[in-house]
């Protein structure tokens, strides 16, 4: 009867571990942002291509892997729309500290009222780290 207790206390402690990180782990990334602050500087819209640049401050020593956009519109889901960044070849993993960025350039839906900048970078191998750097009002 012991080793049968102590075999549940193990795999509950096992379960419940790895829940527990799982689910706090990102709430801990949220609490130390990769890049803090995002300000955009300059947006300029014409027609339906949006074109952003400004300044960040990246606190964290991680690989950048992608930044798209989320676009909330009237007709239903959002929609994912990727960024050319005007300002480099290819996107990269940015060194930490103050730093300009731009121009990013992003073609919206006509139906688009606002984009949601968003930012994934890998920290650490055990998730990805989601990032909200800002949300842009489209006025058309």
């Amino acid at each position: 009867m012991r080793r049968w207790i102590d075999s549940l206390q193990s795999a509950a402690l096992l379960v419940l571990g790895a829940i527990s990180f799982v689910y706090f782990g990102p709430l801990v990334d949220k609490g130390f942002p990769v890049i803090d602050p995002f300000v955009i500087t300059n947006k300029e819209v014409s027609g339906d291509t949006i074109t952003i640049s400004g300044w960040l401050y990246k606190r964290r020593e991680c690989e950048f892997l992608e930044a798209s956009g989320r676009v909330e519109r009237d007709t239903g889901l959002p929609l994912s729309i990727p960024f050319e960044f005007v300002d480099a070849e290819r996107p990269y993993t940015r060194p930490m500290g103050a730093q300009e960025w731009g121009p990013w350039r992003m073609v919206v839906p006509v139906d688009a009222k606002r984009v949601q900048v968003l930012a994934l970078h890998d920290c650490h191998p055990l998730w990805k780290t989601h990032t909200e750097l800002a949300v842009i009002e489209v006025n058309k």
